[in-house]
Formats: structure tokens, sequence, C-alpha cells
């Protein structure tokens, strides 16, 4: 996956749809600034000034000469912002289906740990680039497009599309498609058993 998300950046950067960079910042940090009268701790301020751009500052109380860094954590903000935005909008985390307290915990409990694990599957593949797009947009890059059959073994699992899994089935021979069979009997039986215990809500 790293690979074909490496493939399509540079599809996309020969195409012209990637925006270049924008211009360097320049940061100019001042300590010790006593002049809020209210506040009578020192203050520091980090000043950062880009090209095009209207100038912006930082106030801290920390004392430091590192305003990359100030201006850098500043931005985290942008993205902690952006993740509450995903989950608002696009994962179901305030669409609550019952006013009960503890479907409600579920709830926000299950969205929180769904979404976590979908970052971290992102960045194990290196594929943070898609770390901000909505829910729709990362279902349809990240899953195929047709219907398929997913076929799971031990702690792997594979995609195949209807008619090639048809024809792998039709290919088995000898004992390996008699205990298939068993097996896909013993799976339809047990699926109408729970069909004739299904009780309504």
């Amino acid at each position: 996956m790293a690979r074909r998300e490496r493939a399509r950046q540079r599809t996309l950067k020969k195409e012209g749809k990637i925006a270049p960079p924008p211009p360097p910042e320049k940061v100019a940090v001042v300590n010790d600034l006593t002049s809020w009268s209210s506040c009578p701790v020192p203050l520091t301020v980090a000043l950062t000034e880009r090209e095009g751009a209207e100038p912006w500052g930082l106030v801290t109380t920390r004392r430091t000469q590192d305003g990359a860094f100030l201006r850098d954590l500043y931005h985290v903000r942008e993205a902690i912002e952006e993740r509450y935005r995903q989950t608002k909008l696009f994962w179901d985390l305030t669409g609550f289906h019952s006013p009960n307290f503890n479907l409600v915990v579920n709830q926000v409990v299950f969205v929180a740990l769904a979404y976590t694990l979908v970052q971290m599957h992102l960045k194990a593949e290196s594929m943070t680039t898609f770390s901000r797009t909505t829910m729709p947009v990362l279902r349809r890059q990240m899953l195929p497009y047709a219907n398929h059959v997913i076929v799971y073994h031990g702690s792997f699992f594979a995609f195949f599309s209807v008619p090639e899994h048809t024809a792998i089935i039709l290919d088995i021979e000898g004992t390996a498609k008699d205990k298939l069979k068993r097996t896909m009997r013993r799976l339809q039986r047990e699926f109408l058993h729970e069909l004739q215990n299904v009780r309504s809500p």
C-alpha cells in the first residue's frame, strides 16, 4: 500500500494537482514582556511573518528562544480541531441513537476506538495523507469498489471478486471439496437455527 500511495503522489504531482509548498516563515521571539498590566507573569511573544500573508503572533508564559517550536506547536492545534470535526461530522459521534447514558458512553468509546485504529493503520501503511479525509472519501480510497468476498485464514485475509471466488471453489477436488461441503452444510444449519430463534425487539 505504501508503494501504491507513493506512486499516486507522483502521478498527482505530474498532473499539477498537488499545491506547491508555501513560502518559508520568519519567526522572531521577544521574551520577558511585562506591558500587559493585568498579567503579572512575564510573557514571551513569537511573531511570525510569511510573504503574501498577514503577520501573526503567539503569546505564552514559556520563556524560549525557539520561535519555530512555538509556531509548530500551535499548528498541532489545527490538526486536533480537524480531528474533532472528522469525528463529529463523519464518524457518527454526535448522532446518538438512544438517550440511555450507557449506550451514549458505548457509542463515544467505540467511535473513538475505531477512529484511533484507522489512524494507526494509516500511519503504519505510510498513508497519513488520508488522515484528514472524510470517512466517505476514505472508504472509497481504501476499500474495493465492487462487491468482494473476503476470505480469512488466521491473521491473514484476501479480497476476491465473486466470479474469482466461485471459480476457486469449483476447482477444488477430492477430500477438500467434501470437507468444504460439510462445512457449508453446518453453517447453513447454524444460520437457519439462528433465524428460528430471533426475538422481536
